[in-house]
């Protein structure tokens, strides 16, 4: 008996139009969700792609057909204790990579979901994350990173700033515990700038979470951190600024702290 090929040839044709139909219908209903939940939250959304911010920020500038969409923007009202708002955006980012050559040849695509929030004093410049297996290996050959006198933050955490006394100064006891308690994320500063982001599309949980986080990170700032910027203003120090402010946000019962 023989076989038509042109019946396979249609079969896959089909199967490929169903795998992009399918792939539309849940990409549509992502965008829904997200859309639902920026209204929800005060936020400004816009399905729109961009080109690379070009932020010196990791994962900025890797691969290639980098973009952003979904950006969702907000002012925060009282960001800071002491100062006043931040601006935040929230957004999906994507960069492709390529190995091989010819019928080898493979792309693999990287998303992310990231906040960006300017926040309106000087946060030094710095990474801090998790520690993975291929820190021990650089810290082996002698490139080390910012130790604290907390040995198990120490031992979780990554921590590479231009300053080491900025470093200090920003990561401070309260700041290490609340990084331990919710320490998933890679954490950027630049200037004025947080930039916080994870591996993988936004969705509605994850945009919650991550938007608490950033928020989190700037409750928990320290008072001195907070009072510098006020004396840079030619404003007086006060006691109720930054961490030791008493309205600054201690941890709810699901470690996000704040509101929405």
């Amino acid at each position: 008996m023989n076989f038509d090929p042109t019946i396979f040839i249609v079969l896959a044709i089909v199967a490929v139009i169903a795998i992009g139909i399918f792939a539309w219908h849940l990409e549509k209903k992502r965008r829904e969700a997200i859309i639902a939940w920026a209204h929800e939250n005060g936020f400004s959304f816009s399905p729109h792609k961009r080109r690379d911010p070009g932020l010196g920020f990791s994962p900025f500038g890797q691969g290639h057909s980098r973009w952003s969409r979904y950006h969702l923007t907000k002012r925060v009202e009282k960001a800071v204790p002491g100062l006043d708002h931040a601006e935040a955006d929230l957004f999906e980012y994507h960069y492709a990579t390529t190995s091989g050559s010819g019928k080898n040849r493979r792309t693999s695509h990287h998303h992310f979901t990231c906040a960006l929030l300017e926040a309106g004093l000087d946060l030094g410049d710095m990474t801090i994350r998790r520690e993975h297996w291929g820190d021990k290996l650089v810290q082996a050959i002698g490139f080390d990173d910012i130790d604290f006198e907390d040995h198990e933050f120490s031992k979780k955490f990554m921590v590479k700033g231009r300053d080491r006394q900025k470093v200090y100064s920003v990561v401070d006891r309260r700041m290490m515990s609340y990084l331990l308690e919710s320490g998933k994320w890679v954490v950027q500063t630049g200037g004025d700038m947080l930039f916080v982001h994870v591996s993988g599309k936004p969705n509605v949980e994850r945009l919650d979470a991550i938007f608490h986080f950033a928020k989190g990170f700037l409750l928990n700032l320290p008072r001195m951190v907070v009072n510098e910027e006020r004396e840079r203003r030619g404003l007086p120090p006060v006691l109720d600024a930054g961490s030791a402010a008493e309205h600054h946000g201690r941890l709810d019962s699901d470690g996000l702290g704040g509101d929405a």
